[in-house]
């Protein structure tokens, strides 16, 4: 899976890989993070609950309403997609707001993981900290943190199959920016890059109608099985009531009907996840974020 660490207030490194359905290495449809004016947004997960994340945090740039971007996430949610997500503050390095992210405190320190590639990075980069202190020295960022992000983040790659293809990072000191190593956009790219983004959403998500649509049925279907089941349910139930010997009928053993039940196919194709590390997007948590931040722009 992706493999996405911080340190508040210090770095943030992302890997590059994503993954087809078999956790085989895929063309990259866009970068595992979006640079805002004010923050930045590390990503990892199904590609369709990472787009509903885009919609909300770039939905005006892109000409995206908060109805359209709630009909992603509400189609993401419905697909059981997960994803992880970290805000983090462009000036200082500051952690200000995720969902699905870990946390791991050490040393006074902060770390947010993102990705099952996240655990074995932090793991390392920590136990490279009490090296350092258990040899009398103390951990100093600017002089060991360029060391100790590279080795933790080659530890995932190499333990974690669905990690890699290089990373990207951003580091500050004493909450001042001093080195930006992701690699974003220039203002003459970014139009193209969003434009991609909003094709990709159109192609996997279909037009604001289309995508109701599709919810609406969704819906009717789901009702429709729901109440299938139980009839079956209702029906295996009368027949046992009159059976007095079930497991001699063939008919009943290898269980009931409830085992045939379909459940509907994911329609995410493209992934940055090998595993279900995750979680399932929180829209009305998301939404809170994004009139808190729009409310302070107005400010």
């Amino acid at each position: 899976m992706t493999t996405i660490i911080s340190q508040n207030l210090a770095f943030v490194a992302a890997d590059r890989l994503w993954t087809d359905c078999d956790d085989n290495p895929a063309p990259a449809p866009f970068k595992k993070f979006y640079v805002l004016d004010d923050s930045i947004i590390f990503y990892s997960g199904y590609i369709n609950a990472i787009l509903a994340v885009l919609a909300f945090y770039i939905g005006d740039n892109i000409g995206i309403d908060e109805e359209y971007a709630t009909l992603i996430g509400v189609l993401s949610n419905m697909d059981e997609d997960i994803c992880e997500f970290i805000e983090v503050d462009r000036k200082n390095g500051e952690v200000v707001y995720f969902q699905g992210a870990t946390t791991t405190k050490n040393y006074n320190y902060i770390f947010y993981g993102a990705g099952s590639g996240s655990e074995y990075a932090i793991e390392c980069y920590i136990n490279n900290i009490q090296i350092i202190t258990i040899n009398g020295q103390i951990y100093d960022f600017i002089k060991y943190g360029d060391h100790f992000i590279k080795i933790s983040m080659n530890s995932a790659s190499i333990k974690d199959r669905c990690s890699g293809g290089g990373f990207d990072y951003i580091k500050w000191l004493e909450k001042e920016l001093i080195v930006d190593k992701l690699n974003w956009l220039d203002t003459e790219t970014i139009e193209q890059y969003n434009k991609k983004i909003l094709r990709l959403i159109k192609e996997n998500c279909g037009s604001k109608e289309e995508l109701s649509e599709l919810i609406l049925m969704m819906d009717n279907e789901r009702e429709r099985d729901k109440e299938e089941l139980e009839r079956e349910i209702k029906s295996v139930d009368t027949s046992l009531a009159h059976e007095h010997n079930l497991t001699n009928n063939p008919q009943t053993k290898g269980g009931s009907h409830m085992n045939n039940s379909v459940k509907p196919k994911t329609r995410v194709a493209v992934k940055t996840s090998g595993s279900n590390k995750g979680v399932i997007l929180d829209i009305a948590s998301i939404k809170e974020r994004i009139a808190k931040r729009k409310a302070t722009e107005r400010t």
